[in-house]
């Protein structure tokens, strides 16, 4: 058995944490589009695109808040570096391959 080149765990980390929350805090489009709406809006065919802002639902403004954002980033960059970091301490991979695994999953 031989080790991993890159580290699959820390490209994933790097990969999909970012993603996650870049998609939550910054593409407006795709969350509006996920959220079950109760009501019409005035357009009158239910759908969140026509009439309605995207700041009127909840969900936006516990994302505009700047402390939750900050928190939020801070925990995904945590994540992303400790999966990296457990896995060179767990003798899993040596530091340059955790080292690929972040750029290739950057």
């Amino acid at each position: 058995m031989s080790y991993g080149n890159p580290s699959g765990h820390a490209s994933f980390a790097a990969c999909i944490y970012p993603t996650i929350f870049m998609l939550i805090f910054h593409d407006r489009d795709y969350m509006a589009s996920s959220i079950i709406i109760k009501g019409r809006d005035s357009s009158g065919d239910g759908s969140i695109v026509g009439g309605s802002t995207v700041q009127d639902y909840k969900w936006f403004t516990f994302t505009n808040n700047k402390i939750v954002y900050w928190i939020f980033l801070c925990l995904t960059l945590t994540m992303s570096v400790m999966i990296g970091v457990s896995r060179f301490m767990l003798g899993a991979h040596s530091i340059d391959q955790v080292l690929y695994g972040w750029q290739y999953g950057l």
